[in-house]
């Protein structure tokens, strides 16, 4: 019992004492997923018009956010969202075709090349 009285206080002692350094924290690491997404984070917001001839179609951001249709909403019906870009239809006869190739895209990068793929042209801001 007094063993077990004694170990008790010296771990008493040793973590309340102030004397020992705070652990150290490692550098950061710019290739860990981590520091890459604080600098996609920081990276200011681009912007892109996208048109079938001279037809305005769709504006992108690349900031997440709403997918805005040309159609209105039912009330109360929240927007679709996109983990990484928001964008507005400009143009409902495409708006079918826009929406497959942002279903079948898991970045803003291949959604602007899948839009030039399937013939519109995207003109960066």
């Amino acid at each position: 019992m007094i063993r077990l009285a004694t170990l008790v206080a010296v771990l008493a002692i040793a973590c309340s004492s102030s004397s020992s350094p705070p652990p150290a924290t490692p550098a950061p690491n710019p290739s860990s997923p981590a520091d890459r997404s604080s600098e996609k984070a920081a990276m200011t917001e681009r912007h892109w018009k996208v048109f079938d001839g001279t037809t305005l179609v769709l504006e992108v951001s690349s900031t997440p956010g709403p997918i805005l249709s040309t159609a209105p909403l039912p009330p109360g019906t929240p927007p679709r969202t996109s983990p990484f870009m928001s964008a507005t239809a400009k143009d409902a006869m495409h708006e079918d075709k826009l929406h497959t190739i942002l279903e079948d895209s898991h970045d803003l990068d291949g959604f602007l090349a899948k839009l030039e793929a399937a013939g519109l042209t995207v003109h960066a801001e």
